[in-house]
């Protein structure tokens, strides 16, 4: 057992959302990967959000992740 204390059992993380940056560190664009309370996930590009799947939210290059 790793967690002999039990320290870590109640301790469960659910992500919310991915923030991904495409460019060089200067200069690149940001969006963003949101899910919806009840599971469904959107990619939020500029003015743009569309329907994304848990398969490209996985695939995604995450710069910073909320959970």
């Amino acid at each position: 057992n790793n967690d002999p204390e039990g320290l870590f059992e109640d301790n469960r993380y659910s992500l919310f959302a991915v923030v991904n940056h495409l460019g060089s560190l200067d200069a690149g664009h940001y969006t963003a990967y949101v899910r919806q309370m009840k599971g469904s996930w959107f990619k939020c590009d500029d003015h743009m959000i569309t329907r994304a799947s848990l398969r490209e939210v996985l695939d995604s290059e995450g710069y910073l992740l909320f959970y």
